[in-house]
């Protein structure tokens, strides 16, 4: 759940996190994801839901990123 911010448009902190591909994946190489959430506990949530074999390495706040209200990101 985003609200609005200074701008009044809806707004989202953006998170770069990066870390291991997880145990399942034979890759050592490190991988990155980007995550536009309300908050680093929310985007950790996400994280975790969707990637829950990485372990994460590095957390990079990148800024916040103005939405439009018709089109939210889940």
């Amino acid at each position: 759940r985003f609200r609005p911010g200074t701008t009044g448009l809806w707004e989202a902190q953006l998170w770069n996190f990066i870390g291991s591909p997880g145990i399942f994946h034979d890759d050592d190489a490190l991988q990155a994801h980007w995550v536009a959430a309300e908050s680093l506990e929310a985007a950790l949530r996400y994280m975790r839901l969707h990637y829950d074999d990485s372990m994460i390495t590095e957390a990079r706040f990148l800024g916040m990123i103005p939405c439009s209200r018709a089109h939210r990101l889940h």
